[in-house]
């Protein structure tokens, strides 16, 4: 076992494209590290960059302390999954698991012993003699796992390794991989798209963005206190409701098109440099959860006013998709087609109505085309500055 150490690296390609900008992590012994962020971002290039699959521009790539740029990917003692599984389909599950093995020139009884070994971990011993066209998806993927684990490598790099697999298989992957990994106690850099799978499986979790590190650490860190609106709007699901809005002059309220929201002494406490945005411009940011059906003996400064556009029944919870008469924020990433989405679907298209989630509770009543008031939970604010993006 070993940590691994990403000190300033890069990736440019001969046509001038940036693909990672002086990335730097440290992945400790045991450790499962997530690199998580949209298509695009640089994830998965930095991943090929540990395993060797892509050459350093500059920068660091330290394993057990030792400097690896210019070692072969096969001298770096690290073993990846790939999204793709890349089984041999004339090889049993046995074959499969053993050939790096066999290409090791281990004996015949080596190679036994530890194929039967992984194979025990990974719940495989009665499919050692099939082929993988035998296998479901989630076998295939484990019997992936057991031939990186039959090497004891020092890293496992994992690419994408439960997109193939339908939603159900996906949630029962999760938590295998992470059982897995927790037991053989092996440092583990796990790259996915998928903010939900970052969020219940990793240690720390890296959130990466055209190319530059957004932010890295735990996943509640992340989701109570991102350092910025890419980690906000992309961290939760749903997504944070992110809108322009205005700090009054004597920092009593916070306006939000028309409506307001008053802003408690233990808000102003937790968010002290909002006083340098009196009479200023912030985005503030609400998380679905942090919205409630307003009842009659609440506050009406903790209200706002939205329509309800489609509720979602999900039978634990209701995500009510609603509109509000605000000034929508668009966050780094977003598409052109997206844009359209929101002039399709909004009543007054442009910057006057935004959209937004609320999660409510399932026995509620909350019908399409309805007008419903919502409490925020004024603690759990979050403020953005509108020029950086950086939280206040």
């Amino acid at each position: 076992m070993a940590n691994v150490t990403l000190d300033r690296l890069s990736k440019t390609y001969a046509n001038g494209y940036v693909a990672v900008r002086e990335l730097n992590l440290e992945v400790s012994d045991g450790e499962f590290l997530i690199l998580v962020g949209p298509s695009g971002c640089g994830k998965t290039t930095a991943l090929r960059m540990v395993a060797g699959l892509e050459t350093i521009t500059s920068g660091e790539l330290r394993v057990g302390g030792k400097r690896v740029n210019e070692t072969s990917p096969k001298e770096r003692n690290i073993a990846m999954v790939f999204q793709n599984y890349a089984l041999y389909p004339h090889m049993t599950v046995a074959e499969n698991i053993g050939f790096a093995l066999k290409l090791q020139k281990l004996s015949k009884d080596q190679i036994e012993a530890k194929v039967k070994e992984a194979a025990a971990k990974l719940s495989l011993t009665e499919y050692l003699d099939r082929k993988p066209a035998q296998l479901s998806g989630g076998q295939r993927q484990r019997v992936a796992m057991g031939r990186a684990l039959v090497r004891d490598p020092a890293v496992f790099l994992m690419d994408e390794p439960l997109s193939n697999l339908d939603a159900k298989l996906r949630v029962q992957m999760r938590a295998e991989v992470s059982r897995i990994q927790r037991a053989l106690g092996t440092a583990t850099i796990y790259v996915t798209h998928d903010q939900v799978e970052a969020m219940t499986m990793g240690d720390r979790v890296a959130v990466m963005n055209g190319g530059i590190l957004q932010q890295i650490d735990t996943p509640s860190a992340l989701y109570n206190s991102p350092k910025n609106l890419f980690v906000a709007a992309f961290i939760g699901s749903p997504s944070m409701n992110l809108y322009h809005a205005t700090i009054a002059g004597d920092l009593t309220n916070l306006t939000i098109g028309s409506q307001k929201l008053a802003l408690s002494p233990g808000l102003l406490k937790k968010h002290s440099t909002l006083t340098e945005y009196r009479d200023r411009k912030v985005i503030v940011g609400i998380r679905p959860e942090d919205l409630a059906l307003n009842s009659s003996s609440q506050e009406a400064t903790n209200r706002l006013r939205v329509k309800v556009d489609i509720s979602e029944v999900l039978g634990s919870e209701i995500l009510a998709h609603f509109q509000i008469e605000a000034t929508s924020v668009k966050v780094e990433g977003e598409t052109p087609e997206e844009d359209k989405l929101d002039e399709i679907q909004l009543d007054n298209p442009g910057n006057k109505y935004a959209r937004g989630v609320a999660r409510l509770s399932p026995d509620l009543d909350v019908t399409a085309g309805s007008y419903i008031d919502l409490t925020v939970n004024i603690e759990k604010l979050h403020f953005f500055d509108p020029d950086s993006g950086d939280a206040i």
